[in-house]
């Protein structure tokens, strides 16, 4: 999850498009097995009251930034989804950056989305039409998101996380990174914590990140 300053003419307030995404992201359709090599899909093995408990925490933080930033992500399953639809919930801007070809869907159910933000907000992707997505794809479209940001904010993420992988880009390129702790136990916030070790700023509300950029 990216912080970058405010871009006025990617904001937009389709009340009524924001409520059919929003009714699609909570849809429970499994999605066929892809036929490439792509990116590996998260183990969900702790809880959904766990995992929803993340969530929320996540989204609480995005309504507490006020739309101050766009929120820039991968468009991916799970934390990245949730963080475009509650931008688009507050009336806020976002991009999203694709490792695949911006006239292909991955993941396949978030068709609607992509074609949204493509219409409403920005989504990027410096592959070819009809790229798949490929493997070693988004370790490359990581690069991009951190170059994109002011701020790198990692949630729910484990030991090997490729979120790792953008916050290696972002210190690179001289970018903050902030971590949102989780439960101790369960391994799937392992990742942020071992940041907040390392130095990465603990974010408990949204405040935590104003701070930084007060002036």
């Amino acid at each position: 999850l990216l912080l970058t300053e405010m871009l006025t003419s990617y904001l937009y307030k389709e009340e009524n498009k924001v409520q059919e995404l929003i009714k699609e992201d909570k849809k429970e359709e499994p999605e066929p097995e892809p036929e490439t090599e792509t990116e590996p899909e998260p183990e969900h093995k702790i809880e959904n009251e766990q995992v929803q408990e993340q969530t929320n925490q996540e989204e609480e933080v995005i309504k507490e930034l006020g739309n101050r930033f766009v929120i820039v992500s991968g468009l991916a399953r799970g934390i990245d989804t949730s963080a475009h639809v509650s931008v688009l919930k507050n009336g806020g801007a976002t991009i999203a950056v694709i490792g695949c070809g911006l006239d292909v869907y991955y993941p396949k159910e978030n068709q609607q989305l992509q074609d949204y933000l493509g219409k409403n907000h920005l989504v990027l992707s410096e592959y070819a039409p009809g790229e798949k997505p490929l493997k070693y794809h988004f370790p490359e479209r990581n690069r991009i998101i951190a170059g994109l940001s002011q701020g790198v904010l990692v949630a729910e993420a484990k030991a090997r996380s490729g979120s790792l992988i953008t916050c290696e880009r972002a210190l690179e390129e001289g970018r903050d990174v902030f971590a949102i702790p989780g439960n101790i136990l369960d391994g799937q916030s392992d990742g942020c914590h071992k940041l907040i070790n390392e130095g990465a700023k603990c974010v408990t509300s949204g405040q935590d990140i104003l701070s930084e950029y007060r002036d």
